[in-house]
């Protein structure tokens, strides 16, 4: 069956069409995980590097970075990456 804690988040996303658990795990996680775990060759510790170093927070930014050389110069990476 489902618990309370469960069906407390079910009812609050019926009534609001929102959960706050949600929006806080959202501002946790700046990183858009899901577009860039879809990129093949790119792991959790790819994507962690990535935003620790340069600050990459999704796809777009990824490209610009590819673009402009600086992902090759990562330790883990080289130009193939880009």
């Amino acid at each position: 069956g489902v618990g309370k804690s469960i069906a407390l988040k079910i009812e609050e996303l019926l009534k609001t069409g929102k959960l706050k658990y949600y929006q806080k795990l959202k501002k946790k996680t700046p990183v858009d995980l899901s577009s860039l775990r879809e990129i093949e060759g790119l792991g959790p510790k790819n994507i962690k590097a990535l935003y620790e170093k340069l600050g990459i927070k999704s796809v777009k930014q990824l490209g610009r970075a590819a673009k402009l050389g600086k992902i090759g110069r990562l330790k883990g990476f080289g130009k193939k990456s880009e």
